[in-house]
């Protein structure tokens, strides 16, 4: 691209490449029996909801700048299969967990 600036062209590089500042979800073991957790790169702020089979909430947390956090099977009411979102202002996740 160009710039005119009175009787001058002066030119301009455009770039589009939007870098975006993602966190990394790993999800430790799973299945799990008794316990699983989700850790992130950085510190993430946001709420986490997790939903049975029906698609009823069954566990939420609010996370505060947290590197993880841990689930466990006392939390979900037991065995089963399970989705989990979490939703925060930089990005959203969602997965299913498996407790044995």
């Amino acid at each position: 691209g160009e710039v005119y600036q009175q009787d001058r062209i002066h030119p301009v590089e455009l770039n589009f490449n939007a870098v975006r500042d993602y966190a990394e979800l790993m999800v430790g073991a799973n299945p799990f029996t008794e316990q699983t957790q989700l850790r992130f790169s950085k510190p993430v702020s946001g709420h986490l909801r997790v939903f049975d089979q029906q698609g009823r909430l069954v566990w939420s947390y609010v996370l505060d700048q947290a590197f993880e956090v841990a689930i466990r099977k006392a939390d979900l009411g037991g065995t089963g299969s399970y989705r989990f979102t979490l939703q925060s202002s930089q990005q959203d996740w969602s997965g299913t967990l498996i407790c044995q």
